[in-house]
């Protein structure tokens, strides 16, 4: 007999592990694993470590205890609320308030060392717990949109049409592959316990322990988007990668060069000027910005272009003795990455071709998305090639008359 479900009122919750019914005004009582956490730490600094339990382990369970209790009151019993996506969003609007209140060079570039540093620490901290939050995807997602606000402010009434129109093009490819490669969902291997492959034709499984599932032809785990880079979603990944440094330095150049234009000026000796005299506009802040995201995920381009001359994922290339043997050139690595949905190696001297093991109405499902966001792309590139010819052809006639 199937147990009978409690009805829980406006503001509970059952809590997850124990099944326990919890009242949202309790979110800050019974702190167990906080207060364990604490003493381990003030114990290991004076006597040395005392728990059975690692540290590592205390913390990730403050995350989940802290990220269960994140709740509001609905019908029915209260709703969990994506911590990790609601707090990008208060730390951008943080960290934008902060960067407003001078114009003091040094300070500015602090609070953006501090930005970036609480980034590389909780970025470190989800691959070591392991942990997996949305925090990353949506401090992505909120900077860009933050970004075309100040963009559609100061830079769009200053700019050409083809410039316009040629910024919101590389914008969509942006948000495109960005979404494709975030939702697009990862094939689980079945019937294999904590990622034991079953044959050798399955040599290209590898085991995330932040997803907990292998996942084919992995790369690695970015906590940019959520989830492994893998077959499913490396071309999505790249193009991402790839549009997203060339928008976020155009957007660098733009700032830098329209606030030159304005003093009347060279946008080196703009720069070098008002670095002497320790001053930048808020503008400028953001172009920083942008600057050093585009500069990170171009160190990230060059990686992924260099394995997949190789043909070999990051993971192959990190753990070398489980590196299949491949033979094809860097132009055969190329063509079948961009092109063919299976895998070819060299094992025991004979080639073995493996296909991705995607369920039919998946893979269906996935090529659609794929074919379509290639013709999304075409169509916006023939749209704005027909925008800028049309524009010029127009302010031609105008310079005429």
């Amino acid at each position: 007999m199937a147990e009978h479900e409690p009805d829980l009122d406006f503001c509970e919750y059952e809590r997850e592990g124990d099944g326990e019914i919890r009242h949202v005004l309790q979110c800050l009582c019974e702190c167990t694993d906080f207060d364990k956490l604490v003493d381990d730490y003030l114990n290991s600094l004076c006597r040395g470590p005392k728990s059975s339990v690692p540290p590592r382990e205390r913390l990730r369970r403050v995350f989940f205890t802290a990220s269960d209790r994140c709740r509001i009151p609905w019908f029915g019993g209260a709703r969990r609320l994506n911590a990790g996506a609601l707090a990008a969003p208060v730390m951008l609007l943080l960290l934008r308030t902060v960067l407003r209140l001078s114009t003091y060079a040094p300070w500015l570039l602090f609070w953006l060392a501090v930005g970036a540093s609480h980034l590389a620490w909780f970025h470190v901290a989800c691959l070591s717990l392991p942990l997996r939050s949305d925090y990353f995807v949506s401090w992505v997602a909120c900077s860009i949109a933050g970004l075309y606000s100040e963009y559609w402010s100061e830079v769009l009434p200053r700019q050409s049409w083809s410039s316009v129109l040629l910024c919101h093009g590389l914008l969509l490819v942006v948000v495109i592959s960005f979404a494709s490669a975030v939702y697009t969902s990862a094939p689980v291997q079945e019937d294999a316990e904590q990622g034991q492959l079953q044959s050798e034709e399955d040599s290209r499984w590898y085991l995330c322990k932040v997803c907990g599932h292998a996942v084919y032809g992995r790369d690695h785990h970015c906590v940019w988007i959520n989830q492994c880079v893998g077959a499913h979603n490396h071309r999505s990944f790249v193009l991402f990668v790839a549009s997203l440094t060339l928008l976020a330095w155009a957007y660098a150049s733009m700032v830098l060069t329209l606030s030159a234009s304005l003093e009347q000026e060279t946008p080196f000796n703009y720069l070098m000027v008002h670095l002497t005299d320790w001053r930048l506009k808020h503008s400028m802040a953001g172009a920083l910005y942008a600057f050093g995201g585009g500069l990170f995920t171009a160190i990230l381009l060059l990686g992924q272009l260099l394995t997949i001359s190789k043909g070999l994922t990051g993971h192959e290339l990190r753990r070398r003795e489980r590196r299949p043997q491949r033979k094809s050139s860097c132009l055969q690595n190329w063509r079948s990455w961009l092109f063919v949905v299976a895998d070819a190696f060299e094992r025991g001297g004979t080639t073995v071709r493996v296909r991705i093991p995607i369920h039919r109405r998946r893979l269906l499902r996935e090529l659609a998305w794929w074919w379509l966001t290639r013709i999304a792309i075409i169509c916006s590139s023939i749209l704005l090639v027909g925008g800028v010819v049309c524009c010029d052809a127009y302010a031609g006639v105008d310079g005429s008359v």
